[in-house]
């Protein structure tokens, strides 16, 4: 959301991480989770490394869709 940003607190446990919840990735793109055989047992996890090269696409995507956005917006201006 334009103008929000994420802020922590001093209550933040150390080394407490940020990540996606890898049953959400499982859904749009199993092939980076790492799903247990037995969830009784075992986590859930997501090999970002595979997943890196989807997101870098993504941003490049939506740059190319904001500049063209900034310039039929400029038209419309004038």
């Amino acid at each position: 959301m334009p103008g929000k940003s994420l802020t922590f607190s001093e209550k933040i446990t150390p080394g407490l991480e940020l990540g996606f919840l890898a049953q959400e990735v499982y859904k749009v793109y199993p092939e980076v989770v790492n799903k247990p055989a037995d969830e009784s047992k075992d986590l859930w996890s997501i090999d970002y490394s595979k997943l890196t090269p989807v997101l870098v696409k993504a941003i490049q995507e939506l740059k190319e869709e904001v500049e063209m956005l900034k310039a039929e917006n400029a038209k419309l201006k004038n």
